[in-house]
Formats: structure tokens, sequence, C-alpha cells
């Protein structure tokens, strides 16, 4: 990461997920191995903020305005990333935009360049996101109501 010069790296991958028998909870695979693959490099900030929990997504704006202000200063390049890149990652990505000015129009077409070898596009910000998109849309009309 820090031959791409990356500054911030974003986890969307959640820390726990269920069993094969759905009784209990265990550490995700994906989450340890990321963590355990992170420096000790005071040159990248690592922040863990997974969408699709509801209990971190209040916290989105503490991460959204970090993320901004680390934007404003040219050497900044974040990285964001889930198992996949095509959910969590993406619509964060598209969320993170979204609030900060992008109309949804825009938001997509950025997030459309991102194409597999076959030219389709890798984010699927529609598939499954209903709850997603309603609270993206509360929290966009409470932030123009404020300002």
């Amino acid at each position: 990461l820090q031959w791409h010069r990356v500054t911030h790296v974003v986890c969307c991958l959640g820390r726990y997920i269920k069993s094969a028998d759905g009784m209990e909870r265990i550490e995700a695979p994906e989450w340890t191995a990321e963590h355990r693959a992170r420096t000790d490099s005071h040159h990248i900030r690592y922040i863990d903020w997974c969408i699709n929990h509801h209990q971190a997504r209040v916290h989105y704006l503490t991460v959204f305005t970090e993320l901004f202000d680390a934007l404003q200063r040219q050497s900044t390049h974040i990285y964001i990333h889930c198992r996949s890149g095509r959910d969590r990652s993406a619509f964060t990505a598209f969320a993170f935009l979204r609030l900060f000015g992008f109309s949804e129009a825009h938001a997509r077409g950025a997030l459309r360049e991102r194409v597999d070898v076959y030219g389709r596009p890798i984010a699927d910000l529609d598939t499954g996101k209903q709850s997603l998109h309603d609270w993206l849309n509360m929290e966009i009309r409470f932030m123009t109501r404020e300002t």
C-alpha cells in the first residue's frame, strides 16, 4: 500500500460472521487476515467501518469527515475495501460521494468506471440494498435541512 502512496485504508469488512450452524458469532477470517496484514506504519491511517452494520452507521459522519478533511491534502490516497469490492466498499464510496455533494447520477457514474474484464461495472449499488438507500436518503435529507 505504501508503494501506491495510500494514506488511509477503510476496511468495510465486518468483524464477526455467524458460524456454519448459525448458532454463534465467530470472527470473520477475512477480517482477521486484514488486521494481521496491517503495518505499524505512521504513514497509513486504518479505519474500520462496515456500512452493513447498523451500529456503525451512526458513526458515518465522523469517518466521512475525517476522509473529507484528508482529501483536502494533495498527497492523500484512500483505499476502501471489503471482500469482493462490489457491495460494501462500493456503497461506502457511493455514500461518501453522495453525502459530500455528488448527485446520484454523478456518484453512480464514478463507480461505473470500475469494470471487470468484460467491461461490466463491478459495483452493485442496488441488489438487496434498499435499506442502505433508505438510510442514505434520510441522512442526505437531514444534512440538507441543517444547512
